[in-house]
């Protein structure tokens, strides 16, 4: 007695292929296997076989949770803090791991330094600016003096009441306290912009310190489950390095490994029989959801995943699995065994006592054997030769 898998078609090139697995998958389908009579058998003719016959294309790989994703560094540093272990729920945003570097945290406070200076050389308690205000002050003090000197003398030498060199003295005093006012005014605003531009240049190096050190702040993006982290506290981290991979919580789906010869055959809502090493004898079916288009230089496979229609009793990622994509399957169709073949498309029958070779039309072939689409019908008499 054969089991169902010694009717479905394996393509396994380049992939691990586990005959005792494929048993349990058929055994676990409930389809009824009806026996052949085989070579070594004493039987001259069998009878071709009305039953269902199933085309399936082998697939290996291991189960993912959806979204999976992973964080890398995007800075060297040392791990100062691994805020959360494998197994935890986090929400977008929260922090996975903290990274150290003295290098970073000397440039971060030399420029918040910088900053804060910057800010009080523009505030009102600024020391240059408060000089500055002052020598303005004087300036207008002086030229309210000076003016108030030039206008009396003004009216005194037009009364001839003061000699012509006193009058040039005050017109002299007060036009150089006119220059010196509008001098210390200019010198004053001059400041102001250039304390402006230092203000807005150590705010913007602030900015990129405080984005540099931002990186060391590893944060998940979305929410999920942590699956797997990569160090540990003290541990040196390089740039672009693996942190931690991680994905929906208790979603998961299959990725498989598909030979190239076979990917022809594989389309998008295909049905998917697997079994997880994790969970032996019991069967889970999938559906084909995604086929990438790339080829794998590699292992020459092409990269499928499937969504399972069934649900898991717990999701484990990485557990490997083994599945076969239903290709094609037929009901009470004619069937014989491959071994009767002869040239490809024909066989030997007994007809009215005498034997005689015919030519078929097949349909469905498995690994061992052949839907007869043509030429036989189930009172023919099949010769094993």
């Amino acid at each position: 007695m054969r089991t169902l898998n010694a009717y479905i078609h394996y393509q396994a090139k380049g992939l691990n292929f586990s005959p005792k697995k494929l048993n349990h998958l058929w055994g676990l389908l409930a389809l009824t296997t009806l026996a052949f009579t085989s070579c070594n058998d004493t039987t001259e003719t069998i009878p071709v076989q009305q039953q269902e016959i199933i085309e399936a294309v082998y697939a290996s790989g291991y189960l993912v949770p959806d979204e999976e994703y992973q964080l890398f560094a995007q800075t060297e540093g040392v791990v100062a803090q691994k805020l959360v272990e494998e197994g935890a729920e986090v929400k977008a945003g929260d922090p996975v791991y903290i990274l150290g570097s003295s290098q970073q945290d000397a440039r971060f406070t030399e420029t918040q330094e910088r900053y804060r200076l910057a800010q009080l050389n523009l505030s009102e308690n600024s020391p240059v600016l408060q000089e500055l205000r002052a020598g303005v002050q004087a300036a207008k003090t002086k030229l309210a003096y000076d003016s108030v000197n030039y206008h009396r003398y003004k009216n005194l030498i037009e009364a001839g009441a003061t000699s012509p060199a006193e009058w040039d003295r005050m017109r002299l005093a007060y036009e150089n306290s006119q220059s010196e006012y509008r001098a210390q005014q200019s010198r004053l605003q001059r400041t102001i912009n250039q304390l402006q531009q230092e203000l807005t240049s150590a705010r913007s190096q602030l900015n990129i310190a405080s984005d540099e050190s931002g990186r060391y702040i590893v944060r998940s993006d979305r929410d999920g489950k942590v699956y797997y982290t990569a160090k540990r506290v003290g541990e040196l981290v390089k740039r672009n390095e693996l942190l931690a991979t991680l994905g929906k919580s208790e979603q998961f789906h299959l990725e498989l490994q598909i030979d190239e010869l076979d990917i022809r055959k594989i389309s998008l809502g295909q049905e998917v029989l697997t079994e997880l090493d994790a969970f032996p004898g019991q069967l889970f079916r999938a559906r084909v959801s995604k086929i990438y288009p790339q080829v794998s230089a590699r292992e020459q496979a092409v990269r499928v995943e499937a969504t399972f229609t069934d649900s898991l009793p717990a999701g484990f990622s990485g557990l490997s699995a083994e599945g076969n994509i239903i290709i094609a399957r037929k009901q009470n169709a004619l069937v014989i065994p491959k071994e009767a073949l002869v040239s490809e498309d024909s066989v030997w029958i007994r007809q009215e006592g005498e034997e005689r070779k015919i030519r078929i039309q097949k349909g469905i072939e498995t690994l061992d054997r052949v839907e007869v689409l043509a030429g036989l019908d189930a009172q023919t008499q099949l010769l094993m030769k």
